[in-house]
């Protein structure tokens, strides 16, 4: 670690990019679950087609 103690502007600079850094953690989680619900509903609207089954 360093022991010289940081400037406003560098501690400033550092919460805005922890900031980024969780904006993007909390992003990329709800097009995660965009798409798993997108591919549930895709899922449960298409009808079901039975195949003939082999003799």
């Amino acid at each position: 670690m360093n022991s010289e103690p940081r400037t406003q502007g560098a501690n400033e600079a550092a919460r805005d990019a922890a900031y980024r850094r969780l904006v993007a953690v909390a992003l990329r989680l709800d097009v995660a679950t965009l798409a798993h619900e997108l591919r549930a509903a895709r899922l449960v609207s298409q009808p079901v087609v039975e195949l003939p089954k082999a003799a």
